[in-house]
Order: C-alpha cells, then sequence, then structure tokens
C-alpha cells in the first residue's frame, strides 16, 4: 500500500515506517550522547573497549549511526548500550514509533512526512531526557543507601516527581527501590 505526500510523491508503509522508527532512535542516540556530554570520538574509543568482538569502528560508521542514515546491529548495538547506558524500553518504543505511526494511517491519508520526522525526533529527545532522569534517580538513590548528604535525598525526590508526572509505574518501581535500600540501610547500622 502506497501513501501520498504532500510533495506529490507516494511512498510505502514499510518505507513510512522504518524512516520514522530510524529517525526516532537516532534523535534518541544523539540526544544520548549530548546529554551525557559525549563526543563521537570519545564513544567510538569507549566501543572499541568495550566490545571485544568488534575489531575497528571507523568514524565514518559512528556519523552515520548518529545522522539515522542505519539502525546498528549486532555487537553495534550492545557497544552502544554499554557507552550510553541506553535502556531496552527506550530502544524498543523508539523503533517501534513507525509501526505505531503507520497503523493510524487510512489508505487515502496525504502525508506530510518532513511534520512527521519533527515528531519522531521529538520522541527520541524525550526518550532520551527521560532515560538520563532515571539515571540520575539511580545514582542518587545509591547515595541514599551508602548515607551520603540530605542534599541528595532532595535531588532525587525533585527527579523523582518529574518522572511520576510523565510515568507513575516508572517512578513506583525507583520508589520502591529506594525504600529497599533505605530499608537495608537502617538494618546494616
Amino acid at each position: 500500500m502506497t501513501f501520498q505526500l504532500r510533495t506529490g510523491e507516494t511512498m510505502t508503509r514499510r518505507d513510512i515506517r522504518d524512516r520514522l522508527s530510524r529517525e526516532a532512535f537516532a534523535a534518541y542516540l544523539r540526544q544520548m550522547r549530548d546529554l551525557l556530554g559525549l563526543q563521537n570520538t570519545e564513544i567510538i574509543e569507549r566501543m572499541r573497549e568495550t566490545a571485544s568482538k568488534i575489531t575497528t569502528v571507523h568514524p565514518k560508521d559512528m556519523w552515520e549511526l548518529m545522522g539515522g542514515q542505519r539502525m546498528p546491529r549486532g555487537p553495534i548495538m550492545t557497544a552502544l548500550t554499554d557507552v550510553l547506558n541506553l535502556d531496552v524500553h527506550h530502544i524498543e518504543r523508539a523503533t517501534r514509533y513507525g509501526s505505531e505511526i503507520v497503523g493510524t494511517l487510512t489508505e487515502n491519508s496525504v502525508i506530510d512526512l518532513d511534520e512527521m520526522v519533527i515528531q519522531a525526533r521529538s520522541l527520541g529527545h524525550e526518550l532520551a531526557q527521560q532515560r538520563v532522569k532515571e539515571r540520575a534517580i539511580q545514582q542518587s538513590l545509591d547515595h541514599i543507601a551508602g548515607g551520603v548528604p540530605p542534599e541528595h535525598v532532595q535531588e532525587a525526590l525533585t527527579i523523582l516527581n518529574e518522572l511520576y508526572q510523565q510515568s507513575p509505574e516508572r517512578a513506583k518501581q525507583y520508589l520502591a527501590l529506594g525504600t529497599f535500600f533505605i530499608e537495608q540501610d537502617k538494618k546494616a547500622s
């Protein structure tokens, strides 16, 4: 099945699905890289260190990954996950995005692909920001467990509240984890 774009071109369902999923995932990678303050060269070096199955990772490959020209596979994905500390749920959400959107299209739809790409990238950015917040919560809860100063507790609560606005279920999981650490700390003392 093909769909007409506002530009007059036509695209198949599969092409639209793949393009939007690639855009969402590439935006997720780029935003994670930026939020973690990593340069592409640093990521390449870390990938070389952490991925024993990869003998060489060329800068061109990384630029392609960051530009969303192709999806990473196999050991490259494993290395990226390790270096950027990606979350499997976020990866799945980004890579499913195209299928979700295409599923809402009707046969007579006229598609503004540029706008859809913007939305896909926006989703990737949101997923990365959520992941970084979750990492901060985890680090703060680890501090709580280790008996580190109260300002870390306040930081954890602030971030936890922000996460709750986005995903109550995820926030409850982190809260339960934090409670467990605190109880263990009390028992130890």
